[in-house]
C-alpha cells in the first residue's frame, strides 16, 4: 500500500509541485554546498597562500557586508524590526562570529575529515535545541535519521582519534601537520554548538524578519571581531592577486550559503531543514527520499575532501 502510494506520488511529480513541496529541503542541500565549498576555498586560502584563518574570516565577512547590503537595498527587506527580536539578532549574530570563527581556525589547523565529522554534531543539537526552546515535535525517526547520518559521515572519513591508524601513517601525519593540542579537537564541536544556537535564533525570527537581515548583523559582526583577533595573536598578510580571488570568491559563496540557508529555516521547521520534509496530501510521509538526497550532498562532500575515499565506498 505504501509502495503503491509511492509510485502514485511519483507519478504526479512536476517541477513546480517538487519546489512547492520540497523547497525547504532543496534549499538547505544548496546551502550545505556553498558551506562546503568555502571551507575548501579557505583550506586552499591557507595552505597554499599561507594566508591566517582569521584574516580569511575577515575578509569574508566584508564581502558578505557589502553585497549584503546591496541586496537589502534593492530588495523589499525591512529594517524596521520588532524591538522584541533585538536580542535574538544579538544572538545570531554572537553565535555565528564565535562558530566561524572557531571552524574555519580549525578547518586550517586540523584535518578536514576530522574538524568537519565533530562538527557535524549540529544536526543533532540543532533538533535537540529546537525540541527544548521551540517546541518543534522530534520523534524517534528524526533522531535514527540524525545518527545514521553522523555513523556514515564518520565511516567515510574514518578520523584518526577514532580509527585505529598505522604507526608509519601516524608518523607522516605528524611531520606533515606538526603536534596538534587535544583541546583543538574540541572546537569544531563548540562552534557546532554556537551554530546550532544561532538556527534556533533564526526560526523565532521567522515570518517576522526578513531572511536577509540578520545576516547583516552577521556579516558586520563577522567585519569587526575576527580582525581584532587577527591583529592580537595572527596578524594580517599581504594579499597576492589570487589570495584576494580565493578570499573573495570564500566570502561570495558562504553569503550565499546563508541566505539559503536562512530563507530554509523560515521555511522549515529546524529539524525538518536537516533531516525531512513536510507531508503531503498524496504520501504519509516521503522522509526517506529526502534523507537519501541530503546524505548524497554530504558523502559528495566527503570524497571532495577526502580523496582516499571512493564512489564505491559511498
Amino acid at each position: 500500500m505504501a509502495l503503491g502510494s509511492l509510485v502514485a506520488y511519483w507519478n504526479t511529480l512536476t517541477l513546480k509541485s517538487v519546489w512547492v513541496n520540497f523547497r525547504g529541503i532543496i534549499l538547505m542541500i544548496l546551502a550545505q554546498l556553498c558551506f562546503f565549498l568555502t571551507f575548501f576555498l579557505t583550506k586552499v586560502a591557507n595552505l597554499r597562500y599561507d594566508i591566517p584563518s582569521f584574516q580569511i574570516v575577515t575578509v569574508r565577512g566584508t564581502v558578505m557586508l557589502v553585497v549584503n547590503s546591496i541586496k537589502i537595498y534593492y530588495s523589499d527587506a525591512s529594517l524596521d524590526i520588532p524591538r522584541r527580536f533585538y536580542k535574538n539578532l544579538f544572538w545570531r549574530a554572537f553565535a555565528g562570529v564565535i562558530s566561524s570563527c572557531l571552524i574555519f581556525y580549525s578547518a586550517t589547523v586540523l584535518k578536514f575529515g576530522e574538524c568537519l565529522t565533530i562538527f557535524w554534531t549540529l544536526p543533532f543539537l540543532s533538533v535537540i535545541l529546537a525540541a527544548i526552546f521551540l517546541d518543534e515535535r522530534l520523534n524517534l525517526f528524526d533522531l535514527l535519521a540524525i545518527m545514521m547520518s553522523f555513523i556514515g559521515v564518520l565511516l567515510v572519513f574514518q578520523p584518526e582519534y577514532l580509527f585505529s591508524v598505522s604507526s608509519n601513517e601516524k608518523k607522516r601525519a605528524e611531520n606533515s601537520q606538526g603536534a596538534i593540542h587535544p583541546v583543538t579537537y574540541l572546537l569544531p564541536f563548540i562552534a557546532a554548538i554556537f551554530a546550532a544556537i544561532a538556527n534556533v535564533q533564526m526560526r523565532v525570527m521567522k515570518n517576522h524578519v526578513h531572511y536577509a537581515v540578520p545576516i547583516l548583523f552577521l556579516s558586520v559582526a563577522l567585519s569587526s571581531v575576527p580582525p581584532v583577533i587577527a591583529m592580537l595573536f595572527q596578524g594580517f598578510q599581504i594579499l597576492t592577486t589570487e589570495g584576494y580571488v580565493i578570499t573573495f570568491a570564500a566570502g561570495i559563496v558562504g553569503w550565499i550559503g546563508q541566505l539559503l540557508q536562512s530563507k530554509s529555516l523560515q521555511i522549515e521547521k529546524l529539524g525538518t531543514s536537516f533531516c525531512e520534509i513536510r507531508n503531503t496530501p498524496e504520501i504519509e510521509s516521503p522522509k526517506t527520499l529526502s534523507i537519501l538526497i541530503l546524505n548524497i550532498c554530504r558523502y559528495w562532500k566527503c570524497c571532495w575532501f577526502h580523496p582516499g575515499c571512493t564512489g564505491f565506498f559511498v
